[in-house]
């Protein structure tokens, strides 16, 4: 009976030492259900929320990218509007002839067609960034875990009355007041537009720096459940150890009393 207590003994003791060296080699507490079903549960429900959260940051960055494209697009649109504006005030200059106004126009129709090729080849990710009044779509970025965590851009209209005012422009005349309050309706709209960009982009970086925070204190509070504590670890290796030794020690003593009988029977 001895021998059999002693066995069992020893086996419970290998068992405890085998959870102990694959934790210490993972370097966590729960490798499986068996170590902790509980901690299990709530461990992977803590993964899944870190992987959300770290999928959602790549959301923001990516809608921060589409924000800076576009909002490149419109600057190089506003660097050319401004040089507009410059020839439409040189227009109104009296003293030039009609050579003078020719090379006006030609510069003015060359400004107008790299507008208008900016417009046109704009994109990002194989999404037109300047959209037609009739194909209008707005652009929605999943910032959470949560259904209302969601940031929308709205769709970038500017094209059309862009398009609508420069065609309106006319470097033939002297006259150019017509030419500057088109190009300062063109500049608003650019301006509006950049505006909503711009606060756009703010409230993208504050989700992104809030769902970074998440993350951290998520898998800090993972890494409680989950991690294992090497130091205890370790003590409980050596005491499980000893215990084997001893164990093994009596076991054997058990054997050799048992061998003694036998051969007094015998």
């Amino acid at each position: 009976m001895t021998s059999i207590n002693t066995s069992s003994s020893y086996i419970d003791t290998s068992n405890k030492l085998n959870q102990t060296y694959s934790q210490m080699s993972s370097g966590k507490r729960i490798n499986s259900a068996a170590d902790d079903a509980a901690g299990l549960a709530i461990t992977t429900r803590f993964s899944s929320q870190v992987s959300g959260t770290q999928q959602a940051q790549r959301n923001g960055l990516d809608a921060k990218s589409l924000i800076e494209t576009e909002d490149s697009a419109l600057a190089q649109i506003t660097n050319g509007i401004e040089r507009l504006k410059e020839l439409s005030v040189q227009q109104g200059n009296g003293i030039l002839n009609d050579s003078d106004r020719a090379a006006l126009s030609k510069e003015a129709n060359q400004i107008t067609d790299q507008i208008n090729q900016v417009i046109e080849q704009s994109s990002f990710n194989g999404k037109d960034l300047f959209q037609q009044e009739s194909s209008l779509q707005s652009l929605n970025f999943q910032l959470g875990d949560k259904a209302g965590d969601v940031v929308s851009l709205t769709a970038n209209t500017t094209a059309d009355p862009i398009k609508e005012g420069l065609d309106q422009l006319d470097f033939s005349t002297s006259d150019a007041g017509d030419n500057l309050t088109n190009l300062d309706a063109i500049q608003q709209v650019i301006t509006e537009r950049r505006t909503e960009l711009g606060a756009t982009s703010n409230r993208i970086d504050s989700s992104v720096e809030q769902l970074s925070n998440e993350e951290i204190q998520t898998q800090s509070a993972r890494s409680r459940v989950e991690d294992a504590d090497v130091a205890k670890l370790v003590s409980e290796m050596v005491v499980e150890q000893v215990k084997q030794q001893a164990q093994y020690a009596a076991q054997s003593q058990s054997n050799a009393s048992a061998e003694d009988t036998l051969r007094l029977l015998s």
